[in-house]
């Protein structure tokens, strides 16, 4: 197989993507090509196969969006360097998932280290210096952890890492 990760554009069947989490599979099919194309508000990539129906199904995906998050909310060690006045710009890696079918094969990694470069090199021209992750469950907030991440303290589920961290672990 022959995986690349591209922008999501209309020849994308993500019909019969599932995750195994209805609300991802569900933004994935019904938001996501609204949220890129019409209303600017995330930038979507897909995880696909050119070896499987010309790369048309996407095997993974994750979105990407702006954000701010108040100083006193963040994790300490991940806030230190900001200002406390102001609220902290970063990148919210809004939805990131893996087709059941392909699931435990590294593509989450993969799908989570290409966000990471792609904000790196976002941030050589608009400072963001944070990467925010909402987790849907425990486990999943884990599987950041070994990255990195690290939870918010009123907000377990929500995590963050610098992203001068993560240019490192990446």
């Amino acid at each position: 197989m022959s995986h690349f990760i591209e922008r999501l554009a209309r020849h994308h069947d993500r019909a019969g993507f599932s995750c195994g989490e209805d609300v991802l599979d569900a933004w994935f099919k019904e938001v996501a090509e609204q949220a890129e194309a019409r209303h600017g508000s995330a930038r979507v990539f897909v995880l696909v196969d050119d070896g499987t129906d010309n790369g048309r199904s996407p095997l993974g995906f994750y979105a990407l969006s702006s954000h701010s998050i108040r100083f006193e909310d963040v994790p300490t060690d991940v806030r230190r360097g900001q200002s406390r006045y102001v609220p902290i710009p970063c990148v919210l890696l809004g939805q990131l998932a893996v087709d059941v079918r392909y699931q435990k094969q590294g593509l989450g990694e993969a799908l989570l280290a290409d966000a990471v470069r792609e904000i790196v090199a976002a941030d050589e021209h608009v400072a963001m210096p944070l990467i925010v992750v909402d987790a849907l469950n425990e486990s999943i907030a884990r599987w950041y952890a070994k990255y990195e991440f690290k939870p918010f303290p009123a907000k377990p589920l929500r995590l963050a890492i610098r992203v001068a961290d993560a240019r490192l672990v990446f």
